[in-house]
Parts: C-alpha cells; structure tokens; sequence
C-alpha cells in the first residue's frame, strides 16, 4: 500500500485521457471464449475498491476466488476488446483487479465488445503504466498498486511510500 498526496488524488481524479486512443481492432474469428488473464490491460489509471452496486468489493471478490467460495463462471464474464497492437484491453477494471489479486484464476472468460461500445468508454483511457497496473483506493490517500501478477508495484514513481 501507498500513501499518496493530495495533490496527485485531485490530479488522478480528473480522469485525463491518455492519449492516443489505441485504434481498435476486430478480433479474429472465431473469437476466443477465453483469454489469459495477464493478456489483458487496464485502460483506466485508477479505481476504488467498491463495485457499482456497492454491495460487492475488489478485495472480498478476490479472497472469494482464491478460497474457491466464489467460481470464476458465476461472475460476469469480462468485457473486453483489442487494438491495432494486439493488445486487450478490459472495460470491466475491478473485476480485473479481483482476479488479479486472487493470483490463482489463469483464463477468464470473455465477451468481445464492438468498435461502437468500444468508444462509449473512450474518456476512461487514462492508463499511465500501458495497462500494466491499476491503483485502487482504499481512501483519499491509501492507495494498492495492482500489477499484471497481483502484487504490490514497489516501485510506483507516482506515489510516496508510506
């Protein structure tokens, strides 16, 4: 975990678009109905720890897929897509970081999104690590790094070590 300023919080969140947009790519058919979770990329340089619906988070979804009390298929299956570089990219960010951070789960399944629901999300490319990590609040200040392998990121030149 990271302590970081409130000057980089305030930064972070106004959600600057990364810039260039990778160009979006039709997969190849037919598509693949899993893909290996370290192929895929975070677009969004950041998230908080709760879900949407608020009555899930990252960090119990996580310990839930890596004690097996919760399965990788009763999860929705993770909406993702590829640009001109081959690369995925995920638009489904905290159920990524829960399964990375459960360390055990090696293909997820998938759902291939179109050009058109591609560029719906387009304002949260705000990726500053390539997709490699996401930075989950805990709080305004405490943040977790998560990186392709579900650790911490020691090395995280954005934030201060606490």
């Amino acid at each position: 975990m990271k302590v970081i300023s409130e000057d980089f919080f305030n930064q972070d969140q106004k959600r600057i678009v990364s810039k260039p947009f990778p160009r979006y790519q039709t997969p190849s058919k037919p598509e693949p109905k899993t893909v290996p979770i370290n192929a895929i990329h975070f677009m969004q340089n950041s998230i908080w720890g709760v879900f949407t619906q608020s009555k899930y988070d990252v960090i119990t979804t996580a310990h839930k897929l890596k004690d097996h009390s919760l399965l990788i298929s009763q999860l929705p299956k993770l909406e993702i897509w590829q640009d001109q570089q081959h690369r995925i990219w995920t638009l489904d960010h905290r159920r990524l970081a829960a399964m990375t951070l459960a360390g055990n789960v090696n293909n997820v399944p998938v759902i291939w999104e179109s050009k058109q629901e591609v560029q719906q999300y387009r304002s949260r490319y705000t990726t500053t690590s390539q997709g490699k990590q996401i930075l989950m609040y805990l709080t305004h200040r405490l943040v977790l790094v998560i990186d392709k392998h579900g650790t911490q990121h020691n090395e995280d030149k954005m934030a201060t070590a606490a």
